[in-house]
């Protein structure tokens, strides 16, 4: 199945690239619906120039749609971003109530 994916997202990766796009993975919130799908954007997409750990909010609301209001900068990285993992994982282990060898978290 691995290979499968792996090889289904070299074909799109192709596809993007001869007409000038690249793949990211977009995630879009509207009507509190969440959507995150890896998909092809154009060079006028603000994160078609993304690189490595960096990030891009886009925000299209009522008084942002012709030109939405976009925030880019560095992520955090691998690290940082694997430790507030953990930490949001013992933090919810705690609230509710989770035991380790008897003792609560």
């Amino acid at each position: 199945m691995l290979f499968l994916r792996r090889l289904l997202t070299r074909i799109r990766r192709a596809d993007a690239e001869s007409r000038g796009e690249r793949l990211r993975y977009i995630a879009t919130l509207s009507d509190s619906k969440v959507d995150v799908a890896l998909r092809s954007v154009a060079s006028s997409h603000p994160s078609y120039t993304l690189q490595g750990s960096d990030n891009v909010i886009a925000f299209t609301t009522r008084r942002y749609s012709a030109s939405p209001l976009v925030i880019r900068g560095a992520g955090a990285g691998a690290a940082v971003t694997a430790a507030g993992v953990f930490a949001d994982i013992l933090r919810v282990a705690a609230e509710t109530g989770v035991q380790n060898n008897g003792k609560r978290l």
